[in-house]
């Protein structure tokens, strides 16, 4: 809900596994048996939700044990081939050939396997996944891991698949149409006539169909097609090979191709995806992309950060804070930083320019667990930074550290070269104008040192109306800047690397104490949203006569492809005198609830079993390698 704005299920694991005509009961057992060593996935394309064809590969371990798990879903021993129809009566492929099972949902599936493992012409043998191996190898550790090929990215955006999928668009919007129509015929009152289609082009309930000719609507009011299949069911591109286009399909194609040379001028691939869980609770997903995509967001990127893998130290600060985002600036980003800097601090803030050249290269922005007064971004934790569109990454982190220093308790933390000089020039450093200089044309500001500490407060007024304080001080290897130096007492107790060193984000949910309120809040106003979108999707199915909001959810997925579910706590209900739906904890269309913040309820939300977070890149001659870690609370 919070990336997409939606609630709903499309039912992906039942959907498939109805496909290989097993359900998850039988499938768990044979599972269980322990007879499956290891497992392969293979697809033609990732349109999964539209529909695409899966094969299953796997090897096997003791043969009796192998012939006993087979025997639970009804296929008998040794080698060979067995098809059996799903309910669907679509076929399914099981392949037993010595120690190698196979179950595929296509025939032609199975043969590229079976060719590839006769000629030795695999994916696994291929140049360049043995050096992606070499890049993101396979470890003790290692749960999963995915590749995504060269040839594979090809032919994702390749004139056959992307037409392919063009023409499945616009049959599944015919087909959603004379749904749609039916039910408001329905509603109208026109009965047994409501899914007689060319009643419903007579009468304007139904234009005519785009591509999807063929397409019929049953009593169930579920329009399908013999060509494209349903909705929830929609055949896969691999049953409907594009051979020759129109002259549209060829314009369309064309513009597809001029916007992706434009923005994208290199292919991004191939692309390795690593899973593994490591001791602790701790997870890692690590993802790394060759050559990297040549477009204006990595243009931004790489023109700020440093791209030489210099290790990113970032402070190890007590008390543990909610966040900490971390970059390794290049010179070029420390230029488009302290540009003209070095007479602003001398002027304004007193301090020995000299002291710039001992910044640097890493900057962090660390955030404490407080509730705001003024929200930036979406109010979710991940977005704590605020979301800035437009500019380059120095202008973005600019902005970000100075809407934190502003808004909420925060603190800068500036890597030194040399720790003992910058403490040196601040020891000299102290001043108060009196008020007889300005500070950007209105206000007044000082600098002094806390006596007995080496601490130094810097304070400006503005036109004796508002007064910001700000502590500076030097611990370990950062001179630190706070804005709430008096209360928000924070120690750094050492560093410790990133997984990468260009960027990265430490997120510590279970530290969220202060600002919990505050998140709930925000995820219940994104809820709430998610539940009016929900009810608006079943409200047509319960005014044509579906008083059961479960039945009607029920009835949305066969019709649509994708069940409404309710976000977060509560349920719906149909008020059949208002013919209204109403969310027993967001309201209405016409009124708004929420619930309020209750401490002792169960965590919810994406982060609620995760006490940490992390996020790192970094560049790699033509790639990108980022990391991504969590431990799970205890």
């Amino acid at each position: 809900t919070t990336v997409t704005g939606r609630s709903c299920s499309h039912q992906i694991k039942d959907r498939y596994l109805e496909s290989f005509g097993v359900d998850e009961l039988v499938m768990r057992k044979f599972l269980d048996t322990g007879a499956i060593k290891e497992i392969a996935a293979t697809v033609p394309d990732l349109f999964f939700i539209d529909g695409t064809e899966i094969s299953i590969v796997m090897r096997t371990g003791n043969p009796l044990l192998t012939t006993g798990a087979l025997a639970i879903i009804g296929i008998p021993p040794g080698d060979g081939t067995t098809v059996k129809n799903n309910k669907h009566g679509e076929p399914v492929y099981w392949v037993r050939k010595g120690n190698i099972l196979i179950i595929s949902t296509h025939q032609d599936e199975v043969d590229a396997i079976l060719a590839a493992k006769k000629d030795g012409t695999g994916l696994g043998q291929s140049h360049e996944f043995k050096y992606m191996l070499t890049q993101v190898p396979v470890t003790k550790e290692t749960v999963a891991y995915t590749y995504l090929s060269d040839p594979f990215i090809r032919n994702l955006v390749g004139p056959a698949t992307k037409i392919g999928q063009l023409r499945r668009l616009h049959a599944r919007a015919d087909l959603e149409a004379a749904s749609a129509a039916a039910l408001l015929a329905n509603f109208d009152g026109q009965g047994a006539q409501s899914t007689d289609l060319g009643h419903l082009a007579k009468h304007d309930y139904l234009r005519p169909a785009h591509i999807a000719t063929d397409r019929t609507v049953g009593k169930d009011l579920v329009a399908s097609s013999a060509t494209y299949g349903t909705p929830r069911r929609m055949h896969s591109l691999t049953r409907q090979p594009v051979k020759l286009a129109s002259p549209e399909e060829q314009d369309a194609y064309k513009q597809y191709l001029e916007n992706y040379n434009r923005f994208w001028r290199r292919f991004f691939d191939p692309i390795a995806i690593r899973y593994e869980q490591k001791p602790g609770g701790r997870h890692e997903l690590e993802t790394f992309i060759l050559p990297l995509i040549d477009n204006s967001l990595y243009g931004g990127l790489r023109t700020a950060l440093s791209a030489d893998n210099k290790p990113l130290p970032v402070p190890v600060v007590e008390p543990t804070p909610v966040g900490i985002l971390s970059v390794n600036l290049n010179d070029e980003g420390w230029l488009g930083i302290i540009e003209g800097l070095s007479d602003q601090l001398e002027d304004i803030i007193g301090l020995d320019g000299t002291i710039l050249d001992l910044l640097g290269p890493d900057i962090h922005i660390v955030l404490h667990d407080a509730d705001p007064i003024i929200q930036i971004g979406n109010g979710e934790l991940a977005g704590m930074l605020g979301q800035f569109r437009g500019g380059d990454s120095a202008e973005i982190m600019g902005i970000s550290a100075i809407v934190s220093m502003l808004t909420r308790p925060s603190s800068i933390h500036l890597g030194l070269s040399d720790p003992d000089e910058a403490r040196r020039i601040l020891m000299n450093s102290s001043w108060d104008d009196g008020g007889t200089s300005n500070i950007f044309d209105f206000g007044k500001g000082s600098l002094s040192k806390v006596t007995g500490q080496d601490r130094w407060i810097y304070s400006i007024t503005f036109e004796d109306v508002i007064t910001l304080r700000y502590g500076i001080e030097i611990q370990d290897r950062y001179i630190i800047i706070n804005n709430l130096p008096f209360s928000n007492k924070l120690t750094v107790t050492g560093t410790e690397p990133a997984a990468n060193g260009a960027a990265a984000l430490q997120l510590n949910p279970a530290v969220c104490l202060a600002q919990a309120p505050a998140l709930f809040t925000s995820a219940s106003e994104a809820n709430r949203a998610a539940a009016k979108l929900g009810a608006a999707c079943l409200l047509p199915i319960t005014l044509a006569g579906t008083n059961d909001i479960d039945e009607a959810a029920g009835m949305h997925a066969r019709i649509f492809g994708f069940r409404p579910v309710h976000p977060g706590i509560g349920s719906w209900s149909w008020n059949a005198k208002q013919s209204e739906i109403t969310s027993s904890a967001y309201g209405s269309f016409w009124t708004n609830h929420q619930p309020g913040f209750d401490p002792d309820a169960p965590l919810t939300g994406i982060f609620k079993r995760v006490s940490r977070a992390d996020f790192a890149m970094q560049f790699e001659e033509d790639g990108l390698r980022t990391t991504v870690s969590w431990t799970t609370r205890k």
